[in-house]
């Protein structure tokens, strides 16, 4: 099988912004909650600049998702 290279990259901003569409979450306070981890971990987060492997595999995942 052939793979193509990643072509989008989604920010840590714009994962938790998919996230709570997703959710249908309104604040990063209640996506903290609801992840079960501090609100300072979600703003931490989405501070991050350089991707990792864990933002390329949720970035792919959101892409899928939104696939027709």
């Amino acid at each position: 099988m052939n793979y193509l290279p990643m072509t989008e990259i989604y920010t840590t901003t714009e994962i938790v912004s998919e996230l709570k569409n997703i959710l249908e979450i309104q604040y990063d306070n209640d996506l903290a909650e609801y992840l079960g981890v501090g609100k300072q971990s979600v703003y931490q987060y989405k501070q991050k600049v350089n991707p990792d492997i864990q933002q390329r595999i949720i970035s792919e995942l959101l892409v899928l998702l939104k696939k027709p």
